[in-house]
């Protein structure tokens, strides 16, 4: 299993390539997938079936990096990151732009 700085370095890497800005953004480390949780509820609601296109997540074991705007003034721009915890692979990527 890779650590939590492991995966942040690569969760970093990936933003950066995405042009997403590490250092502008607050970076939550969603082991429990609570944030990710409370997202497809919501998502749910609004576009019925729209978690069918994670499908791609079921029996893998993987953490989620958020990253959203440091700025409250700043709409949109977050990132949410699905990385294999054992091989670091970037399973898939969510922006919301």
């Amino acid at each position: 299993m890779l650590t939590k700085e492991q995966i942040l370095k690569i969760a970093n890497k990936e933003a950066k390539r995405l042009y997403f800005s590490p250092d502008k953004s607050e970076v939550l480390y969603d082991v429990g997938r609570e944030k990710w949780q409370e997202n497809l509820k919501v998502m749910e609601k609004i576009a019925p079936g729209w978690s069918k296109d994670f499908e791609i997540l079921n029996d893998r074991n993987y953490v989620i990096v958020l990253y959203r705007p440091k700025d409250p003034g700043v709409m949109g721009g977050v990132l949410w990151l699905f990385i294999d915890r054992k091989t670091g692979e970037i399973i898939t990527y969510l922006p919301e732009i």
